[in-house]
């Protein structure tokens, strides 16, 4: 099998910044023995990483009479970006600016109730030219777009709550910020989120997601799976079976959603609270 060299190059330089990530501050050695990678590509790899400043170096090489010479620690450098991240449902929409290691710098929401998707977007574009100037090397990097519905290959399937038609979320924002963009379903997302920034190594996740709908974001083996056309996960759309003795037409039973979403069990809420006010007086 002929293997491509720039190919090669560019995963082990994936591989050497996600150990950073995840295991750092983090020796070149320990990134070495961790990857299976042999040292000087590894040290090629970094050097190259701090003369771009992705990462940097705490300069811990001390010598010890105890302990001999201390490893150089690598450390990934938040500040090197940022990167905006959008929630759209039915009825709200919310910007979060992160730096790299997902710590908030700013946070804002909006209503957005039955408007077009041309007017979300100009709300969106609005709410980014309202963020302040955030202390980073270079700036803006990534737009993410959590969407409640069904995504795939970066376009929306369905949303029950917001009418995307045949706008190309991915296609608009990347030529309006020249940055890439990720348009993914909300619950994907959470899980993608729990995995990196968990404070245990996740291979296995289910994040459930219950709001006007539900939904589970899955993750196998460390790998994000979304199933056939991105339906894996959607919960809200299971049946639930029937306790009546009439038997009704499959499409007019219950659904988890119907049923189990957040607007339904406030509903129930308020019905018990009702029952509960009559039978006191």
């Amino acid at each position: 099998m002929i293997i491509n060299k720039d190919v090669m190059r560019d995963y082990n330089e994936r591989s050497v910044l996600q150990t950073i990530v995840n295991y750092g501050p983090i020796s070149r050695n320990e990134i070495s023995k961790k990857l299976g990678l042999n040292k000087v590509s590894v040290s090629d790899i970094v050097g190259s990483f701090i003369d771009r400043k992705l990462v940097y170096s705490l300069d811990e090489a001390k010598s010890s009479n105890a302990s001999g010479r201390k490893p150089e620690l690598i450390e990934y450098n938040s500040a090197y970006g940022y990167v905006i991240n959008f929630s759209l449902n039915g009825n709200t929409l919310e910007i979060l600016a992160t730096k790299l290691d997902g710590r908030s710098l700013d946070y804002n929401i909006t209503d957005i109730d039955s408007q077009s998707i041309s007017e979300i977007v100009s709300k969106m574009e609005e709410m980014v030219s309202q963020l302040p100037d955030f202390d980073t090397e270079f700036g803006l990097q990534a737009i993410s777009i959590a969407i409640f519905g069904m995504v795939y290959q970066g376009e929306v399937v369905t949303s029950p709550f917001v009418e995307i038609d045949d706008f190309d979320l991915v296609g608009h924002f990347e030529a309006k910020y020249d940055v890439p963009v990720i348009v993914e379903n909300e619950a994907n997302l959470a899980a993608i989120f729990e995995q990196d920034f968990s404070k245990q190594e996740l291979q296995n996740i289910v994040a459930v997601s219950i709001h006007d709908g539900i939904g589970a974001g899955i993750i196998i083996n460390t790998q994000l799976y979304t199933g056939n056309y991105g339906q894996a996960g959607e919960i809200g759309r299971v049946i639930v079976q029937d306790k009546g003795t009439k038997k009704r037409r499959l499409s007019k039973l219950p659904s988890f959603d119907s049923e189990w979403s957040q607007r339904a069990l406030l509903r129930k809420a308020a019905r018990l609270k009702k029952r509960f006010s009559l039978h006191t007086y």
